[in-house]
């Protein structure tokens, strides 16, 4: 037992160590995929008074998402400053908090906190955990919230106190949080009641009244907020802009053959890690022991599936559909494989006998936290993604003064990874209106440069690739 014990809690830093490196080698180098480079403009300048709670501000005014979430990470900015390296520490906040959260609910799944590693394992090697969290989403918030609901839900339903009525107002709290933090998919935990009773056929009287609580607190409060003047012109322009066009297929329609069903494929992607070791498990088990999985609870197996789906699948009344949708979804299901596979691992590990190796894994783990230590630092001041934009912009930056108007061509206005950038670093206002402004901005790719020297604009910046900036050449001289 003593080795078992401590074979797990060396298995468990070897997982969070791995866990760690593979985020921060994608959260350390300079670069953001464009969603979460308009987030965190958005929070900089809620931050830095521009704009308010429910009037956000990008290159213009904002309604395309709750406003909690940005508002969170406003905090960041206004207590770290404005760099690159805010939102990234925002990221890791987020990915610290997931981290624990996921602990505190296996310790009160599996009646211990033993065998956590199998958790992590599952949840941070499926490939949006290992995307999302390093690019700054908007989801990743809403699923702390949304995971703490389920917590509180999850204790309010197995024990038996008054104070599980308290957890059911926590819950409710929590999935305010969530729904202002990304909009109606954060509300999922309404379902855990139901999906209790379904899978555990217990408590009536308590699922009952919690999810009373959980209704009615849900949609009072929603409309509380809805009566608030700024909170109403908001609310509704966020429904018409966001949610109605989504579902009606009105803006950024999934281009797959599927349509919104491709939902049910990239879920079964991102669960293939967790699938494939439990699938590695069951049959492992069956050829040494010649017996297949016993689960200690069926129950609580079919419980978190269930939580899973109620996460993901009602998605589908959306055209509209992202893989990093599914963030929120997939803690519930790694919970699902985890205690699926948990005793037989739980087997094996009594049956190592490691007292000769103890000495050596040690060492190995001191000789791995070294490597990947400095394998970190040598991201540090690199570029992970957008290299040439990246480059470029940083040539036009001295060149160009803070929130300037530029003129780009029309087919520039859809390069958002563009705009993003510029918005981050220069607060650039980009316009089609080319005789007002003294800047612009030339893609190679997308744009000619006839219009604008037509209209006297000089090239400014010599030594850039893609991106070029032009001034009016009877205000500029050449650098």
């Amino acid at each position: 037992m003593a080795t078992r014990i401590w074979l797990d809690k060396w298995l468990l830093s070897v997982v969070i160590l791995i866990l760690l490196t593979t985020f921060l080698d994608r959260a350390i180098p300079e670069g953001l995929f464009f969603d979460g480079l308009t987030y965190s403009s958005i929070a900089r300048n809620l931050a830095q008074g521009e704009g308010s709670f429910w009037h956000l501000v990008y290159m213009y005014e904002f309604y395309e998402h709750p406003p909690l979430a940005l508002a969170l990470q406003a905090v960041f900015f206004q207590i770290l400053g404005d760099s690159f390296y805010t939102e990234k520490i925002f990221c890791l906040f987020n990915y610290i908090i997931t981290l624990l959260l996921l602990g505190k609910l296996w310790q009160k799944v599996y009646g211990s906190f033993e065998l956590f590693w199998i958790v992590l394992l599952f949840w941070g090697f499926s490939p949006v955990v290992l995307w999302s969290y390093a690019n700054n989403l908007l989801d990743n918030t809403m699923a702390i919230f949304d995971l703490l609901a389920v917590i509180f839900l999850y204790h309010a339903f197995q024990n038996s106190s008054v104070w599980d009525y308290l957890l059911a107002f926590f819950a409710y709290f929590c999935i305010i949080l969530a729904i202002g933090s990304k909009g109606p998919v954060g509300m999922f935990p309404l379902a855990i009641p139901s999906i209790y009773y379904l899978t555990y056929r217990k408590s009536t009287l308590k699922v009952v009244i919690i999810q009373i609580i959980l209704i009615l607190g849900v949609v009072s409060t929603l409309y509380f907020i809805y009566q608030l003047p700024d909170s109403q012109q908001f609310i509704q322009k966020y429904w018409q802009q966001q949610v109605q066009a989504s579902i009606q297929g009105q803006r950024d329609v999934t281009a797959s053959p599927w349509g919104r069903f491709v939902l049910i494929e990239e879920l079964l992607v991102q669960l293939l890690p967790g699938l494939a070791i439990t699938f590695f498990v069951v049959i492992a088990n069956w050829f040494f022991n010649k017996k297949w999985i016993q689960l200690q609870n069926n129950s609580t197996f079919a419980f978190f599936l269930l939580v899973g789906c109620s996460a993901s699948l009602p998605m589908l009344i959306s055209l509209k559909i992202r893989w990093f949708y599914l963030i929120p979804a997939i803690p519930y299901f790694t919970i699902a494989f985890a205690y699926l596979v948990a005793p037989v691992v739980r087997y094996w590990l009594n049956k190592a006998n490691l007292n000769l190796w103890k000495t050596r894994l040690y060492f190995t783990y001191a000789i791995a936290i070294i490597g990947c230590s400095g394998y970190l630092l040598s991201k540090i001041g690199t570029t992970g993604r957008d290299h040439i934009l990246t480059a470029d912009l940083k040539k036009i930056q001295p060149f160009i003064p803070q929130k300037a108007d530029v003129f780009i061509c029309q087919a520039m206005h859809q390069d958002w990874t563009m705009i993003a950038y510029f918005q981050r670093y220069l607060r650039t206002k980009f316009t089609d209106e080319l005789h007002n402004t003294t800047y612009a901005l030339l893609n190679t790719d997308l744009c000619s440069e006839d219009e604008l020297l037509k209209n006297n604009f000089l090239r400014i910046t010599t030594h850039t690739v893609q991106y070029h900036l032009y001034k009016k050449q009877n205000n500029t001289k050449t650098q």
